[in-house]
């Protein structure tokens, strides 16, 4: 039998208490429980790096994405605040003021008339 074909040991650590929950379940191959998840995470790994290597985009490509969709987000959530202030104005509901607290339109109008 070659070398290639026979098994290696290998040490996994866990704390104490994962350790007191495995030995609560002695009818689970823990070995083999750690053996395909080794084996899983390897294949899917082989996947990306296949997935990668077909990959032709340059990091200027990825940054330029990445800087359009932050873009996007950005332009999305300020809508989205306007929408809410058009909102609240036209149902007279309560809406944050700068320091965070709730205020009526009405509490906001007295304020404007008081500092005018």
């Amino acid at each position: 039998m070659s070398d290639e074909r026979k098994d290696v040991t290998i040490t996994v650590r866990v704390d104490r208490s994962l350790k007191a929950k495995m030995d609560e379940r002695p009818e689970i191959n823990w070995s083999g429980v750690s053996r395909k998840a080794i084996r899983e995470t390897i294949e899917d790994l082989e996947v990306m790096d296949e997935i990668a290597s077909r990959n032709r985009m340059t990091e200027a490509d990825a940054k330029e994405i990445a800087d359009r969709i932050s873009e996007d987000a950005n332009e999305r959530a300020m809508a989205a605040r306007e929408e809410d202030a058009v909102e609240n104005r036209a149902d007279g509901g309560t809406a944050l003021d700068h320091s965070g607290d709730t205020a009526t339109s009405t509490d906001r109008d007295a304020e404007t008339d008081a500092s005018e």
